[in-house]
């Protein structure tokens, strides 16, 4: 066992001297300066962003702590440029601090060398797509969404090396999650949602503007807030955290995503199975969960909750899955080529009666709504099995860092461990409902498995 530990030290501060932070300092507030002077919510979201400079350049995974809850905010108007700016200060901090940290982040890459070959070549193989594809324009503007995505899953999995450090980032995506549901019961538009049906704009959209895409956050944030319950004893943050379920647990309902209620159910299952003893404590809290649940659907007259009650055909999700099958049937092995789902759509609607709303794909075209089906179509059989091939490397990292924890005796990291296995379960659940696969919060959560993996390895009690 000891000679597999990682026993390399943990990230240390970027500059060894003040006169860089210093600059750096007088730099950003010209930015922030130039930044109000173009539009007032540019300099609203810059002077967000420049608050976090010190944090990241001090430490790099105090500032991923700090950018996480920031993710959530990316549609909010007033704050949607601070974002991207955190999470650019965040990677150039992380390449900075690579010459001191490039034993550990070797180290993590040869531990899983399987997974981080997948993604490689999952990136590789997107990439590729474009040179088959119908529209290389929309192909073009597509493909770095991925690389970003995957940038955010190797700075999140290298970067949290300590306990503590990784309890911080579960408790920061509880915390951006439960501030993004909190922000949709704010009078007006928060995050803009523009033109939306009825449907939508019946529904809690958070700040996030689309309540499915809400739903996906609140998923995993909910398994992760039990999972938190076991590190800390606490009664202040216990509490705090019951609050934030209670605020998850009402969001969730709110948005009435049936996508994110099947997700819940799954997440459900998951953790009756993997908590094997305390088995009669979930059925208890799921049968309590269901009972209240069914209560407020019988009795609620609320759009949400009706629209929770009918499933029917998830509002053309079945015509669009189906042309997505249609679509990778013809292109099995290469796909359409990355993004190029609606490009494509319309030669397929020249069959009769093969989707009954054409609308979704000649009005305006929509995505397949399944991340997985849209893969399969746009990056062929090739695409998708890396990127399941991916995907099941991070949860079986997940799943092997609770197994250690176990064996050393910390049963609260085990339990956090399976809470973040049930979360990532969870959100690729959602996965199933929504075209959001370079969405960063799905890689946030899968790249804990990683960090967890790596506490564990180095029997870490800090």
């Amino acid at each position: 066992m000891a000679s597999n530990s990682i026993s390399i030290s943990p990230q240390r501060p970027v500059f060894d001297s003040n006169i860089p932070i210093v600059a750096a300092g007088l730099a950003c507030a010209v930015i922030v300066g130039l930044a109000a002077a173009v539009k007032l919510a540019f300099g609203v979201g810059a002077l967000l962003g420049v608050l976090f400079v010190p944090i990241v350049l001090m430490n790099v995974p105090l500032g991923i702590l700090a950018w996480i809850p920031a993710i959530f905010m990316e549609r909010v108007p007033a704050f949607s440029f601070g974002p991207t700016l955190v999470g650019l200060m965040v990677a150039s901090a992380w390449l900075l601090a690579l010459p001191a940290t490039r034993g550990y982040v070797a180290e993590v890459l040869r531990r899983h060398r399987f997974l981080f070959t997948a993604l490689t070549l999952f990136l590789a193989w997107t990439t590729a797509s474009i040179l088959w594809a119908l529209d290389r324009g929309e192909a073009a503007d597509h493909f770095a969404r991925w690389y970003l995505a995957g940038a955010t899953f190797l700075i999140v999995a290298t970067a949290l090396s300590t306990r503590r450090f990784v309890i911080g980032a579960c408790a920061a995506f509880v915390a951006g999650a439960t501030l993004s549901v909190l922000m949709g019961f704010i009078p007006g538009d928060v995050a803009g949602q523009g033109e939306v049906n009825e449907d939508v704009a019946a529904r809690l959209a958070g700040s996030l503007g689309d309540p499915n895409f809400l739903a996906a956050g609140v998923v995993p944030a909910i398994a992760l807030a039990f999972g938190l319950m076991a590190t800390t004893r606490r009664p202040g943050l216990r509490w705090a955290l019951a609050g934030a379920l209670v605020v998850l647990g009402t969001g969730l309902l709110a948005t009435g995503s049936r996508g994110g209620l099947i997700a819940a159910g799954v997440m459900a299952i998951a953790a009756i199975c993997l908590e094997r003893e305390r088995r009669f404590q979930l059925g208890a809290v799921l049968v309590t969960v269901v009972a209240v649940g069914a209560l407020i659907a019988a009795y609620s007259s609320s759009s949400s909750i009706d629209r929770l009650r009918s499933f029917e055909t998830g509002n053309g999700r079945v015509d669009l899955w189906s042309l997505a099958i249609r679509m990778s049937e013809d292109n099995l092995v290469s796909g359409v080529g990355v993004n190029n789902y609606r490009p494509e759509a319309a030669r397929y609607l020249q069959e009769p009666g093969f989707v009954q709303d054409q609308a979704l794909i000649v009005g305006t075209p929509h995505v397949a709504h399944n991340t997985y089906l849209q893969q399969l179509a746009e990056t062929g059989i090739v695409g998708v099995a890396l990127l399941l091939a991916f995907g099941g490397a991070a949860l079986g990292a997940t799943q092997s860092a609770a197994r250690t924890f176990l064996a050393r005796g910390d049963r609260d990291m085990a339990s956090l461990a399976r809470a973040a296995l049930v979360a990532q379960l969870g959100i690729l659940t959602t996965a199933i409902f929504l075209s959001n696969g370079p969405d960063r919060r799905i890689w946030v959560v899968l790249a804990l498995g990683v960090a967890l993996s790596a506490v564990a390895s180095r029997g870490q009690r800090t």
